[in-house]
């Protein structure tokens, strides 16, 4: 027996609804007002709930009969294999190695992929910089692969001031020729706006841009670089030199504002150095376990695991330090390195409460300590100290013996030299840089406020790569979609000068271009372009017509064993009929192995590569 519908009591949800002021639910849908005025939500008549069960049972019925006409399948741009590759197995992960890099960090990761798409990473045990480990940044990396809000194609700026849809075509026509323009009067007002480059090819087409650009600027914009620390290395070494610490057999640690365990420079890899030092697995090893002090002015990981902890101020770090020089450079009478016996009259007398007093001349005693004893130590300063608190710190740690142990100096002659956001900022206001290129990096929101760049980049901004329309994006002129590094080929060299290949893991998913891509067309209005045969076999087939329909002037096709021999044979002799002027080069394993069986007379290739490729390629170029 069904139950009256007006004899149900009713309840009211908000106190609108109580007070009936509460708005008519159509005001829920924009524009449907009319329609509901003339339609309304609420049936006039009273209908008994198993009528109601019983028109809706032979409505599902009804649609049923229906509904393969009137169900639209998704649009789907990960298509699934037409023909699967051999060796692989449905559901059982593949494992590739790849590198990632945050900031001056480079770790080696174990990506592995479900089905020819990445979803997990892990860290590389065989890299030095992640011994199986990886971080947080890492392991999230592979969501901005598959985040919905990506930049999918090229946007332009309209006369409106809205970006419109474009594609490359058009901006390589359009931004081509004012890049060509640009380039002809050497880059003069050009700013190039990048992050930390640890990529040896990066860095070879920088040099490149710098010399067609003479007159341009290069500009560091990286919140996650380590631009105090590498200056604070120059004023030791000169420039480009660099400083690496490891803490394998460092019994006593000083962390001046230095969260080594969370986010400074190799983090990962120092916390395993440091776990390593804290392992004990008996009574004799308990007594020779590290210890950590922490001088911090706010509480991170590393600050947890110290067994003597200081709070100050930010602002007294520094003089903490200077006070610890003073310590052991008089009280302990510790040499100082050579050209630095004027460094202690030169040091400021910091006022020191009680309390840091003591602190810092029983961190003063263990440090001397354990010098005296030939144990090993580390003095460590965060990137958020200032560069003379990074140098006064490495003339403290070699004057304690740590120079080529714990702390390393190292030259690296391959940097590119840059400038700050503070440059940037006088130039676009003395009118001396007009324009200004942004690859990955969005200055218009990482630069200290004080500087004023998010006004002082309208109209100044041509081109924007970037994954997302972010802040910068919205001001430039020409914001073009940046390749994944799970998308794109490329290098990167750690601070102990390990280089790591940078290899894709899928087609890229939307219409985009890496940093290297972007920049090599800038700087010589050249267009490279990579295609993996192993992820063109995995559709069944080798897609010449997109070689062919790009015009290539220099084509490389790489051959790692005998395996692929005749495979590559055949394809580099059909791209030989249909592009006859192009270069045909080749290398790999087999190649290097064997370099008479693809260099030849009648063979279809122009070159052959033995051993590593990026110098004769780029020679080739």
């Amino acid at each position: 027996m069904t139950k009256p519908t007006e004899t149900l009591k009713t309840y009211w949800r908000s106190l609108e609804d109580h007070d009936g002021t509460l708005a008519a639910i159509v005001d829920e849908f924009p524009g449907q007002a009319d329609v509901a005025a003339s339609a309304p939500l609420i049936p006039a008549t009273k209908l008994a709930r198993r009528k109601f069960a019983g028109i809706l049972g032979a409505s599902t019925a009804l649609a049923g009969l229906t509904s393969t006409g009137c169900v639209r399948k998704p649009v789907e741009h990960i298509l699934p294999f037409a023909k699967r590759p051999e060796d692989m197995i449905p559901g059982e992960a593949i494992y590739y190695a790849t590198a990632y890099q945050v900031g001056t960090s480079v770790l080696g990761l174990l990506v592995e992929s479900q089905d020819g798409r990445p979803t997990k990473v892990e860290g590389n045990p065989r890299h030095a910089n992640s011994s199986g480990a990886t971080d947080m940044w890492a392991q999230g990396s592979v969501l901005n692969l598959y985040d919905p809000d990506r930049c999918r194609v090229p946007h332009h700026l309209g006369a409106d001031g809205k970006h419109g849809v474009s594609d490359w075509d058009t901006t390589i026509e359009e931004l081509g020729a004012t890049i060509k323009e640009l380039r002809g009067n050497q880059g003069a007002g050009v700013a190039l706006v990048i992050p930390t480059v640890l990529s040896p090819t990066y860095r070879s087409v920088l040099r490149t841009f710098k010399d067609k650009f003479a007159k341009a600027k290069i500009i560091l914009s990286d919140a996650a670089g380590a631009s105090n620390g590498i200056a604070g290395a120059e004023l030791i070494g000169g420039p480009g030199t660099r400083a690496t610490f490891h803490l394998t057999g460092a019994k006593v640690i000083a962390a001046f504002d230095s969260d080594f365990i969370g986010t400074e420079q190799d983090h990962v890899r120092l916390q395993r150095e440091y776990a390593d030092g804290r392992a004990a697995f008996n009574t004799e090893d308990a007594a020779n376990i590290s210890r950590l002090y922490a001088i911090e002015p706010h509480f991170t990981i590393t600050g947890a695991q110290a067994d003597h902890r200081l709070r100050v101020r930010g602002a007294e770090v520094g003089g903490l330090l200077v006070a610890l020089a003073s310590e052991l450079f008089g009280a302990h009478a510790l040499r100082l390195p050579p050209g630095g016996e004027g460094l202690i009259a030169a040091l400021p007398k910091p006022e020191l409460s009680p309390e840091h007093s003591k602190f810092i001349a029983a961190l003063a005693r263990d440090l001397n300590t354990a010098k005296t004893a030939r144990r090993g130590t580390a003095v460590l300063v965060g990137e958020r100290q200032p560069a003379w608190a990074h140098a006064l710190g490495i003339l403290i740690n070699y004057a304690l013996g740590n120079g080529g142990n714990t702390v390393r100096l190292r030259q690296d002659d391959q940097v590119v030299a840059t400038e700050d956001l503070a440059a940037l900022a006088a130039g676009l206001a003395d009118g001396s840089i007009t324009q200004v290129l942004c690859l990955e990096t969005n200055p218009a929101y990482d630069a200290p406020g004080e500087l004023g760049l998010a006004e002082a980049l309208k109209g100044k901004v041509l081109v924007h790569l970037g994954s997302h329309m972010d802040e910068t994006g919205r001001l430039a002129t020409w914001c073009l979609p940046a390749s994944h590094y799970l998308e794109s080929w490329g290098d990167l060299e750690a601070v102990d000068s390990t280089i790591s290949i940078v290899q894709p893991l899928i087609a890229p998913l939307h219409d985009s271009r890496s940093a290297l891509e972007v920049l090599s067309w800038i700087a010589t209005d050249a267009q490279v372009d990579v295609v993996d045969l192993d992820m063109e076999r995995a559709f069944g087939r080798v897609d010449l017509a997109r070689i062919v329909e790009g015009g290539y002037d220099l084509v490389g096709i790489s051959c790692y064993s005998s395996y692929d021999y005749l495979k590559v044979m055949a394809i580099a002799e059909r791209i030989r009929e249909l592009l006859p002027r192009a270069w045909l080069v080749s290398g790999g394993y087999h190649a290097s192995a064997r370099p008479d069986e693809l260099a030849f007379d009648g063979s279809p290739f122009d070159f052959v590569v033995v051993g590593d490729g990026e110098r004769p390629l780029a020679r080739l170029a």
